[in-house]
Parts: structure tokens; sequence; C-alpha cells
């Protein structure tokens, strides 16, 4: 069986279906190779950890908690690798990390920064082009090509009205170096008609707070407001919800 690493990382934290979790269980019993890289996982998750102290993880959570007003949750509002598992405790949100996301080759440079989608799949990921159909729960990995742009805030924000905060971690929207592809990927919620990621760039300092406000006033097809400096990409991705 071949099983995909963002999938095995699924099946470590309990977050598959029952009928999935059996057939992972029966390729780890008979795959030492698949039994390595799950122990891999656990042993990244540990020392990645050590790096992100809990509090920060804890502050994410709280950003969007205060902005949530009457709306009834579907999902968690912020996604977090693995790792944040320990810290998120403290605040009582469930949160997982998927695998890497596609390969940078698969990351078209376009003039000016650019905003590329995948869907995460048993086999390759597909990449999502803008308007393209999707639905809940398919797993989504965003990926960038920066042209030095120092600063950036990626959000998405949904047909429920629901915003979730991508980039940065914290109230620093600084880009590591060699920044290409966001740690986390995104499973999409029930919310139905829409999901409108945005990526926002700027050499000047951005504020992650007012981004992840201004997007949520944006939703589907209004303008999103920013500073002169920014510069701004989105794509739409059109979801299909059965009854």
């Amino acid at each position: 069986m071949n099983v995909p690493n963002w999938k095995l990382e699924r099946y470590r934290l309990g977050e598959l279906s029952e009928a999935d979790t059996k057939q992972v269980a029966a390729a780890l019993a008979g795959d030492a190779t698949l039994r390595e890289r799950l122990a891999a996982l656990e042993s990244d998750d540990v020392a990645t950890l050590r790096a992100h102290p809990a509090s920060r993880v804890a502050e994410r959570v709280r950003l969007t908690a205060r902005d949530a007003g009457s709306l009834t949750p579907k999902r968690a509002p912020w996604m977090m690798p693995a790792f944040a598992l320990a810290a998120a405790a403290l605040v009582g949100v469930v949160v997982w990390q998927l695998q890497p996301p596609p390969s940078t080759e698969d990351v078209v440079t376009m003039k000016g920064d650019a905003l590329r989608l995948f869907r995460l799949t048993n086999s390759e990921p597909e990449r999502l082009e803008d308007g393209a159909r999707v639905k809940p729960h398919d797993v989504v990995q965003v990926a960038l090509e920066l042209e030095g742009a120092k600063y950036a805030v990626v959000v998405s924000v949904d047909g429920a009205g629901g915003a979730t905060l991508h980039w940065p971690h914290g109230p620093d929207a600084r880009t590591p170096p060699n920044f290409k592809k966001l740690p986390e990927s995104f499973e999409l919620d029930e919310a139905p008609g829409f999901e409108r990621f945005f990526l926002i760039t700027s050499n000047e300092p951005l504020s992650p707070e007012q981004l992840y406000a201004a997007v949520k006033q944006a939703g589907r097809t209004g303008t999103l407001s920013i500073p002169a400096a920014a510069t701004q990409r989105s794509l739409l991705l059109q979801k299909v919800v059965t009854p």
C-alpha cells in the first residue's frame, strides 16, 4: 500500500477514518520502511516543539478567537503543525500537521509574488487553478514564489464568513530565508460556496491582525484594503457541498 506522508501523519494523530486507519495499520505491520517514516515524523515533532514555544502557538489561537464574533465554528480557526498539539491543549484546540507541500519546482514563477494552491491526494499533489472545484475535507497546501518580499501574510475566507490566518504564526510577518511553502496544510470545512486565499506581501512591516480583518470583509468578490506599499494575489476555490 502506498501511504503518502500526509496520511501517515494523520494516522499518527488519530485523524483518519476507521477504514483508513485499519489499512495504514496493516501496511505498517508489513513494511519496515513505512515504520521508519512514522518514527521519523514523531522525532521531527519533538525537535520542532523545542524550537517553537507553546506561548507562541497559543497566541495564534487567541487572535482568531477574539475575532470569532457570533459565528459557530465548523473547524479549528487556525491550522497548526502537529508539534503544536501540546501547546494547543492549553486553549482547547485540536490541530494536526500534514507533510511538506509539493516541490517548489511545481511553482511557476510569474512577474511579482506568486500564490499557488495544491490539493493533496494519495499520489501526486494536484495543482488548483483559480476557480477550481473542491469539496469539504479536501486538503490544500499553499506554496509561494516571493521576489524578495521581506513580509508576507496568507489569509483565506470561506462562504460562511470564517477566516483563517495561515501565515505568519504570530504578529511578526517577516519571511524566513528561502520561504517557498507554508509549513502547514489546510483541510477545507463544510462551509458552502467558496474558499478565497489571499497573499499580501511588502518590504514594509505588515499587521496580520489588520489584514485578517480586511480579508473577512472582502469575502468572495470584495476589494481587499491593503497598505500602499503592499501587493496582493488571490485565488478562489469553488466549494461543492453534496447534500
